[in-house]
């Protein structure tokens, strides 16, 4: 019906123009008159040729007649509007004299849009499509090349010089395959045996052969199949076949007119049900193993995204995209695809606007393709991230849990690159020093970085504790490191003041193929609560969220592909500012690796950004695979590899930490009297891991050991302060002593059996003194009453809730009750060493560590100026200086705490398993809530205000109860 509507409209105003035109020149000279009956003639002729009697005509006067006649028929979409008007501007009088320059423009414009049309018919572009193709390796690890090109039309209109064109064009692209789309014959195939273009298309040649569809203009004769096959190509005509460990290929004959005709006289049948179903056509598909998979159907009809399930890309063609304006801008409406590229399910679709075209050889808004098809393997859409945080310095397993060790590590991330064919980037996300025996050779080089190049990290960030040897001691340990690839790893997080010139942002470019790799952005930040841990820095800091955008910025202007935070700002629930609190205020950022607080992610999170974390101490290894989808990263897999003993050992890493054991000794350990391996003592108790004594809120067996230990190393060393002899005894009575342990200071727990130095130093290895040696020294400070009361207010409030603040005490009980109003939760505190309990301005002597002093201050900004405290020498001074408060030796060395537990359980403790270490058995109380002095009892100012106002709140809100119910009633 309309192919019949557009011939009458055709011929109705080819039939007027004529008219028209015989108007126009009836009155002007003979030889106008002749040259438009010859026109007249030639275009009926053009006419004829296109019907069954064209084919009885001579091959050169049908070959002419058809460029006439299609010459013709592109003109008309532009002639018309043209003629039309100037029509109507003769109509109008007194115009006549402008009658030559209407026409002559008309003449103009019409032969300018005729070349414009020529050259785009000619020019032959090349369209690049690149389909990544899951669990697939490629062919011998390089990709498949595809050519495909659609709607040829050889015939009358392409002519043998021009398919000489094409065929050039396509075998300059050397393709493995490749692919028509249909209708590569123009109906009939007597023009192509006229010009023998059987020359050269049996010139195509591919390492995989040539393979073809039916178009509607071929139709469903054997003669034109026959002719196809005798230049060498192969036919797929509803069916489906493998090329073995190529490629798959399913070709569907094309609908047709016929099958159109046919299910317009049945209601309940489509054109689409005279050809075999694409469910049927992927199951002759043979399932063993998977290759990129290519449908190939003439008409753009897409299927819906079930059926396309397991197809890579479907290519059409049929539409020319119109092949000129405005018909092109008429299909795009109209259809869901007629040019282009389009994401339907996991299928990429393709149609192209052809390599030929039907009728005139004019182009206008579109092109003349052919399309060049890479299948890679699935690389680019999949990354494989393996990251660590917190390792501090767990080269070796654990003794007690014998979870990590390097060694491991290095082979678990060896497999894990092999095992998956895609791009792997590994990372850590900061602290990866600080922790055990080994990070006492910190400022000589650190051995942990350098031991991380070899294992084939890309990028480490620096967390707080890089920082315990202050920020000059980091800087002087990245000045000895020779190997200038570890550095290449450094990632310098948000310092206002950046580090020996270490970069915030580096792109890591991984090789997926010849000529492509996907380009990792990466940076670190310091979360605030982190930067609060790093008091000993002595550098400055800009804001976390701020730098993170500054850096998303910067990469996403350098065009990477992903972005990963090594953010050492941590997860916990108090901190306000965590890693979710980053996530939802930097956008951009596709992975976030979380460390600092240790946390063991067995699930990512997913929203509003990928969020993953692997604990600490090297126990696990992160691996996060990643595949792009929707223009988004998402979680195709992720898991936790724990390092344990069915994993074995890498020798070369083995020995490199091995190397390490003699320099250990001779640079620290024979500095205090031992060395690593020396035994000190036995016990046959199982202490618990330090992750359930964080999590327990009260003492527990191995802090009674180390605060006791305090309270023994104040009673044997003394330190110095203005140069005077230090004072034990003031008032006449001996000054009662308390030893006091921050939970974040302890980094271990003690094995059963054996107990060796390396394992006393691994439960206090953080930080240094003014010495520069490993460890924090002890030192002594005194606090009122009040002042120690606070300590235990901190510990109630905020220990109770944030692990890393609790504290332990030895010499000194107290009772709370956590339903008492905020910061006097305390009810009852008593000295456990003293019978008489001292007044509010006697002071008290407090033993702890100089990180946990240098915190003191931080007591009054936590508790937003409501308690402060203010160390003072034994006079009562405030004291200036912390280092002045060290503990020494008669020798004047720092007594460092670590080794100040190992001489208190020499003392009490033989190394025989006869006599095992013995544990303080007296608890902190923690009051009941049911009596009434843990709840009234022994209130402050600030206690007394919150429950004034309690009270006050409870009296209001009765007492508009009260009226709201009067209402009602009323």
């Amino acid at each position: 019906m309309f192919k019949t509507l557009f011939l009458l409209i055709y011929c109705l105003l080819t039939a007027y123009l004529y008219w028209r035109a015989h108007c126009y020149v009836k009155h002007k000279s003979t030889f106008l008159k002749i040259l438009a009956f010859i026109a007249f003639c030639l275009l009926c002729l053009s006419l004829i040729s296109t019907t069954a009697w064209g084919e009885k005509l001579p091959f050169e006067i049908n070959y002419w007649a058809h460029q006439i006649n299609h010459v013709w028929l592109f003109s008309l979409a532009y002639s018309i509007p043209l003629a039309i008007g100037f029509h109507i501007f003769s109509l109008r009088p007194n115009k006549q004299s402008r009658h030559w320059f209407f026409l002559w423009s008309v003449l103009i414009l019409g032969t300018t849009l005729l070349l414009c049309g020529y050259h785009q018919y000619k020019e032959i572009k090349v369209v690049d499509l690149e389909i990544p193709v899951e669990d697939w390796n490629g062919i011998d690890g390089k990709p498949l090349t595809v050519v495909f090109a659609s709607d040829l039309h050889f015939g009358y209109t392409i002519n043998k010089p021009r398919a000489k064109e094409m065929v050039d064009a396509i075998m300059a692209e050397k393709a493995d395959l490749i692919l028509f789309g249909g209708d590569i014959i123009d109906r009939s195939i007597v023009p192509l045996q006229k010009q023998r273009i059987d020359q050269d298309l049996s010139r195509l040649k591919a390492t995989y052969g040539v393979y073809t569809i039916m178009g509607n203009h071929e139709g469903p004769g054997i003669p034109v199949r026959e002719y196809l096959r005798s230049c060498g190509m192969n036919l797929l005509i509803d069916t489906a076949i493998q090329i073995p460990g190529v490629v798959n290929l399913i070709g569907r004959n094309d609908i047709g007119h016929d099958n159109y005709l046919r299910s317009e006289k049945l209601d309940t049948i489509t054109p689409d049900d005279f050809r075999i179903p694409l469910k049927e056509l992927k199951a002759m598909l043979p399932t063993k193993t998977h290759l990129p998979t290519i449908l190939l159907d003439h008409a753009p009809k897409i299927p819906s995204v079930k059926d396309l399930s397991g197809i890579d890309i479907m290519l059409s063609g049929h539409t020319h995209n119109g092949q000129i304006f405005p018909f092109n801008l008429i299909l795009s409406a109209t259809h869901e695809l007629t040019y282009g590229v389009k994401k339907k399910g996991n299928t990429q679709l393709y149609v192209t606007s052809g390599l030929g075209l039907w009728g005139a050889r004019f182009r206008l808004g579109t092109q003349t393709e052919i399309v060049r098809i890479r299948f890679v393997p699935g690389k680019r859409n999949k990354v494989q991230i393996l990251f660590t945080s917190d390792m501090h310095s767990q080269l070796q397993a654990d003794r007690k849990t014998g979870l990590g060790g390097f060694a491991r590590l290095a082979t678990s991330l060896s497999r894990a690159k092999k095992q998956f064919s895609g791009a792997t980037v590994v990372v850590d996300a900061g602290d990866f020093t600080m922790g055990t025996k080994y990070h006492t050779l910190f400022t000589r080089g650190l051995p942990e970085l350098c031991l991380m190049s070899q294992m084939g990290y890309d990028a480490v960030t620096i967390g707080n504790h890089e920082f315990d040897f202050t920020g000059t001691g980091l800087e002087t340990a990245l000045r000895r490191i020779h190997d200038t690839s570890a550095l290449n790893k450094l990632i310098c997080p948000n310092l206002n003041i950046p580090l020996l010139r270490t970069p915030k942002t580096r792109i890591i470019s991984k090789y997926i193929s010849p000529g492509d790799s996907l380009r990792i952005g990466i940076f670190g930040v310091l979360g605030k609560d982190a930067i609060a841990d790093a008091p000993t820095a002595g550098i400055t800091f800009s804001d976390p969220v701020q730098h993170a955008i500054e850096c998303v910025a910067e990469l996403r202007r350098q065009h990477v592909d992903l972005i990963i935070a090594l953010s050492h700002n941590g997860l916990a629930k108090q901190n306000k500012e965590n890693d979710l609190f980053l996530a939802k205020k930097v956008k951009g950022i596709d992975v976030i690796v979380s460390g600092h607080t240790h946390t063991l992610l067995h699930q990512a999170i997913e929203k509003p950004r990928i969020i993953v974390s692997s604990g600490s101490k090297a126990a696990y290894l992160g691996q996060l695979i990643l595949k792009h989808k929707d223009k988004h990263w998402n979680v195709s897999d992720y898991r936790l590899i724990p390092m344990d003993t069915s994993i074995p050992e890498d020798p070369r890493i083995k020995r490199k930490i091995d190397f390490l054991e003699p320099q250990l000794n001779q640079n620290y350990f024979r500095l205090f009297g031992c060395e690593a391996k020396t035994k000190i003592g036995f016990t046959d108790y199982h202490y618990p891991d330090l992750n359930q004594m964080q999590s327990h809120f009260g003492d527990n067996p191995i802090t009674q050991i180390i605060t006791d230990a305090f309270v023994y190393a104040g009673q044997q060393w003394n330190c110095t302060s203005a140069g005077k002899k230090n004072i034990v005894s003031i008032y006449g009575t001996s000054i009662p002593t308390v030893g006091v342990l921050g939970m974040g200071n302890l980094r271990a727990s003690l094995p059963t059996g054996e107990i060796l130095a390396e394992d006393v130093f691994n439960l206090l290895s953080f930080g240094s003194g003014p010495d520069g040696l490993a460890g924090f020294p002890l030192i002594s400070v005194y606090l009122t009453r009040n002042e120690v009361l606070t300590l235990c207010e901190m510990d109630a409030n905020i220990g109770s809730r944030k692990r890393d603040f609790q504290l332990q005490f030895s010499g000194l009980k107290y009772a709370s009750n956590p339903l008492r109003p905020f910061f006097n939760k305390v009810y009852r505190m008593e000295l456990t060493t003293q019978r008489s309990q001292p007044n509010d301005k006697r002071l008290i002597r407090i033993i702890t560590n100089l990180y946990a002093a240098q915190r003191l201050s931080d007591v009054e900004k936590m508790s937003h100026g409501l308690l402060h405290i203010t160390p003072k020498d034994e006079y009562g001074n405030p004291i200036n200086d912390m280092n002045s408060r060290i503990l020494r030796t008669a020798q004047g060395s720092e007594v460092k705490e670590w080794w100040a537990v190992m001489q208190y359980i020499k003392q009490y403790t033989p190394t025989e398993r006869e006599t095992p270490l013995q544990i303080r058995k007296d608890t902190q109380p923690i009051g009941s809530w049911n009596t009434i002095k843990s709840l009234f009892g022994n209130y402050n100012y600030f206690g007394w205000i919150q429950c004034t106002v309690l009270i006050l709140a409870m009296g209001l809100l009765l007492l508009l109860t009260h009226s709201f119910v009067r209402k009602i009633k009323r």
